[in-house]
């Protein structure tokens, strides 16, 4: 990938011949659904998890 290759049509790239890509404006920062409720569910797992795996960790460790 050559980024300083720019053209105005599609093409092929002059030095590697890999075809060109159309440049993408940068993604602006959406409220997106999905992530925001998968990131609730990682935390609350984590949240559930850490006090579990401390306890087992006491119960092996001969404590």
């Amino acid at each position: 990938m050559h980024p300083e290759i720019r053209r105005t049509e599609p093409g092929s790239c002059p030095i590697c011949g890999m075809a060109l890509e159309p440049v993408q404006p940068a993604a602006q920062a959406e409220s997106n659904p999905e992530l925001r409720d998968m990131t609730r569910r990682f935390w609350v797992g984590a949240a559930l998890a850490v006090p579990l795996l401390f306890s087992i960790w006491a119960r092996t460790s001969g404590r």
